[in-house]
């Protein structure tokens, strides 16, 4: 809980993002574990919400960030055991709005997020 932000900074813009899931996956299309990553950047509104969706449901972490279709993402995939398996973490843009301090997060019944 107390890591849920990701600092991302370029040359040209600071950013700040809300980790929302955490996900293992299988990158072969048909297994249990597959999950299309590139759906999260389809043309269609309703498709990207949609793959959000699936993302925050087979997530291994709670939250209760609010994610939209429209919102700028930030994805850190690395391998874990296997040349197919990989671990997500997903997190999304702070909105102009909004501030770390005051984002509503819910944590695991271990404390942990």
């Amino acid at each position: 809980y107390k890591h849920r932000m990701i600092t991302f900074d370029t040359m040209y813009e600071n950013g700040q993002y809300a980790v929302f899931a955490v996900m293992e996956m299988d990158t072969v299309p048909g297994t249990a574990r597959w999950y299309d990553l590139w759906s999260l950047s389809a043309d269609s509104y309703a498709k990207r919400k949609e793959a959000i969706r699936i993302l925050e449901r087979r997530s291994i972490i709670s939250s209760t960030l609010d994610v939209q279709a429209d919102d700028q993402l930030l994805l850190l995939v690395t391998c874990l055991d296997g040349d197919t398996e990989r671990l997500i973490v997903a997190a999304r843009r702070l909105r102009d709005d909004e501030q770390a301090n005051q984002l509503h997060m819910k944590k695991q019944s271990d404390g942990s997020f």
